[in-house]
């Protein structure tokens, strides 16, 4: 017997513009490097051995980077996904608002 739930539906996302879109990618782009840039300066102040050069050559230092890395990417990808709820958000507003008049 199959399980098939039809009363719950799944509404389709929301179609974006170009503009919005385009927010949302620089949103992600602008914000991963900033974060980058910010713990690697960090890391390389109180590491005073951290930077470039034994990123790749020393193993605990390649990890130390992999990390960072990998937490910059979340954080741009967190930043991405709140941009595109918060234009969600703001496209649902003005379609109440639209409906409402």
């Amino acid at each position: 017997m199959s399980h098939k739930n039809s009363a719950v539906t799944v509404p389709p996302p929301p179609e974006f513009s170009m503009h919005e879109r385009i927010q949302i990618v620089l949103s992600f782009l602008f914000f991963m490097p900033l974060v980058f840039a910010i713990v690697w300066c960090g890391l390389t102040i109180f590491f005073p051995g951290f930077g470039f050069e034994s990123a790749v050559t020393q193993p605990v230092y390649r990890e130390l980077a992999l990390a960072v890395t990998i937490v910059c990417v979340a954080f741009g990808r967190w930043n991405a996904v709140s941009c595109r709820h918060r234009l969600t958000r703001q496209r649902k507003k003005h379609l109440d608002q639209a409906a409402a008049e």
